[in-house]
């Protein structure tokens, strides 16, 4: 659970977006609201993806 509440945080998606590129993680899509982001990624990189966004967003 994220100590900060995304949607009343400007940027959030920015970030984790931002953490996906710098790994060259391509993104199929993103489907985001006020309380909900999804990201849809290639199978192959869901470990990694997982991995990652789990180390920065604690």
């Amino acid at each position: 659970m994220l100590a900060v509440q995304p949607e009343d945080t400007p940027g959030v998606l920015a970030y984790i977006l931002s953490i996906l590129a710098g790994r060259e993680i391509n993104l199929t899509e993103v489907i985001s609201c006020r309380e909900d982001t999804q990201v849809v990624i290639d199978e192959d990189d869901v470990s990694e993806t997982f991995q990652l966004l789990n180390e920065k967003l604690k």
